[in-house]
């Protein structure tokens, strides 16, 4: 937990930095589009607070009525990000339409506040993104890809006042701060999408597609020399660990002790890995000669 804390802090540090800087410079040189972007930066910063707040929860010990413990609370707390994050970009699109248009101001100050934000920006999701993968954590995960679309997003505010310096060459450029708005509220009402889709589908029951760590896990079954055959293999993500449930094939005179042992061995080989699993099902069967 202390992990995934420290790693929310520093994203919560920056993201006051960007909301502070976007908002004072959005308002003072009339770009709606930077204001968007900082209240965008802003919803960064409230789902890093909701993520320190379910990842203490997902972190609760097993109990009587959660046996496997709390690991989905993860999901939740994505889902939660990524509800917060839909409804916002829904209401920044009839905010953003709705707006009068108004002679930009400070467009250089502007540029030069946009520019830096995307090299902070950038830096923070690889940070929060590696950090997340390293652990299998689905929140710090969530939590960079929303930081991602914030840099996507200050990229079309950039775009957005180069085209507004040249406004009294092309009329129609009067339009791009406009238009900026309207563009990050898609992007981020297309990431809320994407949170919302991959945390339903671990809540309803999400088994591991990762190739690599199948195979790691597998090679760690094998690794067990009375084991003949993996028969049956259910690698279900449950928060930010595995639980397994596996059938594998051994000699067909083993008796009943034999093959608890073997059942016990690969139990703990499994949850002694790096592999973040917690909860191991093992079942043995007779070996079956397969033609």
């Amino acid at each position: 937990m202390k992990y995934v804390v420290k790693t929310m802090v520093v994203s919560i540090i920056v993201n006051i930095i960007l909301v502070v800087t976007k908002l004072v410079i959005g308002l003072i040189s009339n770009y709606k589009s930077l204001v968007a972007d900082a209240i965008h930066s802003f919803s960064d910063l409230s789902t890093d607070v909701i993520a320190i707040v379910g990842q203490w929860l997902s972190t609760k010990k097993p109990d009587k009525d959660h046996p496997y413990g709390h690991g989905k609370m993860e999901y939740i707390t994505s889902l939660i990000i990524g509800t917060f994050i839909l409804i916002l970009g829904i209401s920044m699109i009839y905010s953003v339409i709705g707006a009068d248009v108004v002679e930009a101001r400070y467009q250089v100050v502007a540029l030069v506040a946009v520019t830096i934000t995307i090299i902070l920006k950038y830096s923070l999701a690889k940070y929060v993104y590696h950090r997340g993968k390293k652990i299998n954590n689905s929140i710090l995960i969530a939590s960079s890809k929303e930081s991602l679309t914030d840099v996507l997003s200050a990229c079309s505010v950039f775009i957005t006042i180069i085209l507004s310096m040249f406004e009294e060459y092309v009329s129609i450029f009067k339009y791009a701060d406009k238009l900026g708005g309207v563009l990050i509220s898609l992007l981020i009402i297309k990431t809320a999408y994407n949170i919302l889709k991959e945390n339903i589908n671990a809540i309803i029951g999400e088994s591991e597609q990762d190739e690599e760590i199948i195979y790691q896990i597998k090679e760690i079954i094998m690794s067990e020399t009375a084991v003949l055959s993996i028969d049956n293999l259910n690698v279900m993500k449950f928060g930010s660990y595995y639980q397994i449930m596996l059938d594998v094939g051994v000699e067909p005179n083993y008796k009943l002790e034999q093959a608890d042992v073997i059942a016990h061995t690969i139990e703990k080989k499994l949850i002694d890995s790096d592999l973040k699993i917690k909860y191991v099902s093992v079942h043995t069967n007779p070996y079956k000669i397969k033609h």
